[in-house]
This record gives structure tokens, sequence and C-alpha cells, in this order.
């Protein structure tokens, strides 16, 4: 078994977060780290690097946003990776996501979060000593999980498609949802883990309703509306904002800080 990383960034020289990254991955034992500078897109980036890769079934592709930390040390960083991609009904493997994926096609939205349904923990902020946590939820299996951090084995690409997919109209968006819900829809089973990663962004998700990540948002309702609710589906009565028609999405989301 060997350990690869694809990390996705705009910046042709590099951050000294990156450079740190890099420095820990291989301080991790991982094969090769993947830098992919100006990509087209995410999904582009993540394919033609693990096409450069070719992984066998048992290799295991961490993909990652440029600017995080991760926490733990090498040690404890490989013991949860590893462990929680023994079995071979695990898809991605990441730090946040949800038991349910709501008809607004928003993760973190408040009545998922609130019924119990989130999973994960995320620190955020430039530096640890001006940093603030989100406590999403337990730890443990998921529907979808945010792309910061996505961690899978070898076998699993050859199951879901990293294509980037003709319904999603904007490049760097929604790209995360589309891959872990392709895995929760082939029956395997995404999870979080204590992986303990802080994120430069803020991550308070200050999106503008017309934005590129709105749009994806709707084209990924629209596409996928016949079977939202997905995952572990609670008792909540769904109202008829709750299930609003894609020009109406933007209205039903609750936002809070996200990964």
């Amino acid at each position: 078994m060997k350990k690869y990383a694809v990390i996705c960034t705009r910046e042709e020289k590099y951050s000294s977060e990156l450079t740190n990254l890099i420095d820990f991955y291989k301080e991790c034992g991982f094969e090769s780290i993947e830098v992919n500078v100006k990509a087209e897109s995410m999904l582009e980036a993540y394919k033609n690097s693990v096409k450069k890769i070719n992984p066998f079934n048992n290799d295991i592709i961490v993909f990652c946003h440029d600017d995080i930390e991760i926490l733990l040390n090498p040690k404890q960083f490989n013991f949860v990776l590893e462990q929680k991609l023994l079995s071979k009904k695990v898809g991605f493997v990441g730090v946040a996501g949800s038991k349910i994926l709501l008809p607004n096609a928003c993760w973190w939205d408040y009545s998922s979060l609130s019924s119990g349904k989130g999973t994960g923990f995320v620190t955020h902020g430039d530096s640890l000593p001006k940093s603030t946590s989100t406590y999403y939820g337990p730890f443990g299996p998921a529907c979808v999980l945010d792309g910061l951090f996505l961690a899978c084995k070898g076998r699993l690409l050859k199951k879901v498609s990293l294509e980037h997919p003709d319904y999603l109209p904007y490049k760097w968006d929604f790209y995360d949802l589309h891959l872990t819900f392709q895995a929760h829809r082939l029956g395997f089973q995404n999870t979080t883990a204590p992986f303990f990663i802080k994120h430069s962004s803020s991550g308070l998700g200050a999106i503008e309703a017309g934005g590129e990540w709105n749009k994806n948002r709707e084209a990924f309702i629209k596409k996928w509306r016949s079977i939202l609710p997905a995952g572990d589906v609670p008792t909540i009565d769904f109202t008829e904002n709750q299930r609003a028609k894609p020009k109406e999405a933007t209205k039903d989301v609750s936002f809070i800080r996200r990964s």
C-alpha cells in the first residue's frame, strides 16, 4: 500500500502553508504529492493526477485544499487514515459532512445540524491562537462530505467518475458533493474521522445569492430532486420552502459556518 496526495492551488508561488503541508505529507511517507497549479477545475486536476499516479486498489489517495494544516503528528495521522480506510465498504473519508442531504443540497444547513445529522470538526483561522472551531456532530457515517479534505482507496476511483459533469455549469463548486454523493449512491459508506484540520478560510459561508456556488447548487438540486432528501432521513416536516424549486433555492439556506 502506497499513499498519495493531490492538492489544487491557484497560485504559482507556493504559500508557506502549502509548503508546510507538502513537508507534512513527506513526513507521513507519502509516495508522491501532486500539486496542480491553475487547473481548469478541481475535478480536472484530480482526474489528471489520478491518471498519472495510476493507483492500485489498496493505495490511499488524499485530495485536499492548499490552505489547510493537519494538527495531528504524522504517526497519529497515518493511524487514523489507514484505520478508517480498512473496510472495502468505505467510500470517502473526510473531516466534515452530514448524514443527510436535504432538498436544498446544503449539507451544513441548520435544520440538518440541529437535528443531529451533522458530523465532523474543523478549526478555522490563519493561526491557532486566533482560530475558532466548529463541531458539526460526532464522527461517523455521512451521506456527503465537504471537499476540504477527502481520502479514499484506489479501488473507489475505479467506481466514481472524476470527470466534471455536464450538469454543473461552473468548475470550482459542488465537486465535493458530486463525488461523495456518487459514492453514497453506489452503496459505499462515506465517513468523517478525527484528522483535526485547521482551515485558513473563515468558513462563514458568505455566498452571493447569484454567485457560482449557488448556481451550481441549483443545478445539483435540479439533477437530483427526485431522490432528495437522501441518506439518514430524520422525521422532519419538510415544507414547500425546503423543497424549493431551483430558482428559489437560495431562499431556504440557513447560512452558518461551513468548512
